[in-house]
């Protein structure tokens, strides 16, 4: 069993390319907590039994070596689409997203 507090550094870590070498590192166990509890929460359904007690089990008792490797893939594909839902959302909340009634002509081909 992987204690928890590293399984949750191991499933949020964010890739670095470093001479060549890839490595998974995510150096602050507070950012990864923060990460792995949004993850949870948008990642699990609210029930009384199912996925709620089963997280519960995973902090007390820490990580299977299968499931971490599971829940570590879960996240990063999480992780890509939170991130584009987030761009998406500040851009539409600067008004960059072109609407349908905007009259402006934008770029104009070279002739």
């Amino acid at each position: 069993m992987i204690p928890f507090p590293k399984g949750v550094k191991f499933i949020t870590a964010v890739r670095h390319e470093k001479d060549g070498k890839v490595t998974f590192v995510e150096q602050r166990l507070s950012r990864a907590f923060k990460d792995y509890t949004r993850w949870v929460k948008a990642a699990f359904p609210k029930d009384e039994k199912g996925a709620s007690a089963a997280i519960r089990t995973i902090e007390e008792k820490g990580f299977d070596e299968v499931q971490i490797f599971n829940f570590r893939n879960a996240f990063q594909n999480w992780k890509k689409e939170e991130k584009t839902d987030q761009a998406k959302k500040s851009r539409s909340l600067r008004g960059k997203v072109k609407r349908k009634d905007d009259k402006r002509l934008g770029a104009r081909p070279l002739r």
